[in-house]
């Protein structure tokens, strides 16, 4: 007899290419991996399969869609599939990574550590930094996920009220802008060539795709940094590299041991606004005066669903229940 969650799921991946390039698209693709368990785990595959090919998606839900295709290969069992997918995608997993330092209070997240006297120059070895309980030096970060996770936790100890950095070469075979695509667990910053390109100061738990950045790469090396500071959950990131419309771009490699010096920030070219991310973009609608009781549940159940509700703050209830006031009969 056929699955009844069978149907479900196909509307759900029906539902993500009515919304097309709008960044709410994300909202269906979560809740059709959220019920992968109850279909056929063949269904919400070839589902996500076929979104993957759907060139009128919103970059962030296409490459979503290929991260959950990752995971499913490996859910299958197929771990090879799971990071040939990741490793498509642009993630940048190759890292010099240095820490833990000092986040008591969240105070370490807008200190500027000695780290950061020079984010340009290649990363001294041999240098050593007031850590939280002890000296630390830069080493290279040789954990690997299959899909492009960085895990602070399995590098470094203690790893609770600390920061990190993490720092690899970008290579260009050409100036061009590229796309910073960003998900941390805990606060992140992210420069380029020494130049701060994102900052979300919120605690969230890791998930792909939550903020992009437009840089201008330099033909040849470029330096990117990344800091995130963590309290007491998760503490990583996902970062992929992409064209300016985040699709995967081809020559772009990562180096962590290239000793070169780029110049400082961005390349002349020109760079194009950074794509609107579906938290940004759900966070607009519902910041709006007036905004409707769809407007805030949709941010409550993208926070919710992708772990972006910062605990401190419990966002993602608040909103779902200013929804339940404004519209208290509305079907859902």
């Amino acid at each position: 007899a056929q699955n009844p969650q069978d149907s479900e799921q196909l509307s759900m991946s029906e539902q993500v290419g009515q919304a097309g390039r709008s960044p709410a698209s994300m909202l269906p693709l979560l809740q059709l991996w959220r019920a992968r368990h109850r279909a056929s785990p063949e269904v919400t595959r070839n589902a996500i399969d076929a979104l993957i090919q759907n060139r009128r998606l919103h970059p962030a839900t296409r490459g979503y869609a290929r991260v959950l295709q990752a995971r499913a290969a490996l859910e299958h069992g197929d771990v090879e599939a799971a990071a040939s997918a990741t490793e498509a995608l642009g993630y940048v997993t190759q890292w010099n990574i240095v820490g833990p330092f000092d986040n008591e209070g969240k105070a370490g997240f807008a200190r500027a550590f000695d780290v950061e006297e020079d984010l340009v120059s290649p990363p001294d070895s041999t240098a050593s930094f007031e850590g939280r309980e002890r000296a630390v030096s830069w080493y290279a970060y040789d954990h690997r996920s299959p899909f492009g996770y960085v895990n602070f936790d399995a590098s470094m100890r203690p790893d609770t009220h600390v920061c990190a950095y993490a720092q690899t070469v970008i290579h260009s075979d050409r100036a061009r802008p590229l796309s910073l695509w960003v998900g941390a667990g805990g606060a992140v910053r992210v420069w380029w060539n020494g130049e701060q390109v994102l900052v979300d100061e919120r605690y969230r738990r890791p998930d792909p795709e939550r903020s992009t950045a437009m840089v201008g790469a330099h033909r040849g090396a470029n330096r990117l940094t990344v800091k995130v500071c963590v309290a007491q959950s998760i503490w990583g990131f996902f970062l992929r590299v992409g064209d300016p419309a985040g699709q995967p771009v081809d020559g772009v490699s990562v180096d962590p041991r290239d000793m070169t010096t780029p110049p400082t920030g961005h390349s002349r070219v020109r760079r194009p606004p950074a794509p609107i991310t579906p938290l940004l973009a759900l966070t607009e609608a519902a910041d709006e005066d007036g905004a409707s009781a769809e407007d805030l549940e949709n941010l409550a159940r993208f926070l919710s669903y992708t772990g972006a509700d910062d605990p401190a703050e419990h966002l993602a209830l608040q909103l779902a229940e200013r929804a339940a006031t404004t519209a208290p009969t509305v079907d859902r």
